[in-house]
């Protein structure tokens, strides 16, 4: 069955600069600027609480290599590593092409944070953004030769994607929680109740349209359990 996939699009859309500047011509000359930007890129992406931490630790390691002084940390060492492989390696101006040779080596790199920044492209294809973006990509390699300002492109290809609002969008499933499903306007929906039977009746940890009274919430369910075991 076709369906569509709900996820935090922010952190997907944040890492597909950190891909499309991937993409972009570099030299061995802005090495330590490039490594710099890289950690910046990648800082921007962390927005859970036990990522910012992390964030602000690569920030002071863009600083650091942005002075020249380059960090031998193990995650500094494995994005400089992504970005020298690129930068060696002839790209093919198929931008699908391309994009799957970053994703995979930033698979290959072995570093947990690096394979997270590939998942979160994987979940672009998902959302359905690919297509417009290979577009975009494509037609300034047909006029550069090279993905010149690639994120820049990134951005007015997501930009628009958000404009047409969901226009050419697949038919099919789409899963969500009920809070990412508000003001999408679907002709149809399903509320999958979440349930469980406690040995005397079903509960839930919501109210059903039809449940008669008293209710159980999960917490009270709970709370009996601990009386119990007291």
């Amino acid at each position: 069955m076709r369906h569509k996939l709900a996820f935090d699009e922010a952190e997907a859309m944040l890492t597909a600069r950190f891909a499309a500047f991937l993409l972009e011509p570099k030299s061995e000359a802005t090495r330590k600027e490039d490594i710099a930007l890289g950690l910046e890129l990648l800082a921007a992406t962390s927005k859970a609480a036990a990522g910012l931490a992390a964030a602000a630790q690569w920030r002071l390691w863009a600083a650091r290599a942005r002075e020249g002084r380059e960090p031998r940390a193990g995650f500094v060492q494995a994005v400089a590593g992504v970005i020298d492989a690129v930068r060696e390696s002839p790209l093919t101006g198929d931008p699908a092409r391309d994009w799957s040779f970053v994703k995979r080596l930033l698979r290959d790199s072995g570093d947990q944070e690096l394979l997270t920044a590939a998942k979160n492209l994987d979940y672009l294809v998902a959302f359905n953004r690919g297509r417009r973006i290979n577009a975009e990509l494509g037609a300034i390699w047909g006029r550069d030769g090279c993905y010149t300002d690639a994120r820049e492109t990134l951005d007015m290809a997501l930009a628009q994607d958000q404009i047409l609002g969901g226009v050419d969008d697949p038919p099919g499933v789409q899963v969500m929680t009920i809070h990412k499903s508000k003001g999408k306007q679907f002709d149809g929906v399903f509320v999958i109740r979440e349930g469980r039977h406690n040995g005397q009746r079903c509960v839930s940890s919501f109210v059903w349209w039809d449940d008669e009274p008293p209710y159980w919430p999960a917490e009270q369910e709970d709370s009996a359990r601990r009386h119990h075991k007291g």
